[in-house]
């Protein structure tokens, strides 16, 4: 087994530095109605795309993640 900062069996972490950034999330309201047609086959209700409606912009903080084994 390796030594990572002096603790047997843990092996070291490569992580992966995401930044800081702009997220558009949900749809905007002028297209929801297209939207709910174009994915018709998958079973999700207009009203659940209506739910994500309007489009909205937040700011997420940079993080980090490890990719899994």
């Amino acid at each position: 087994m390796e030594s990572c900062g002096g603790v047997m069996g843990v092996e070291p972490v490569d992580w992966v530095e995401i930044p800081a950034g702009t997220l558009r999330r949900g749809t905007p309201a002028e297209d929801v109605e297209e939207v709910a047609r174009r994915y018709a086959d998958t079973g999700v209700p207009v009203e659940w795309y209506r739910k994500e409606a309007p489009r909205a912009e937040i700011h997420v903080p940079g993080f980090r993640v490890a990719p899994s084994l």
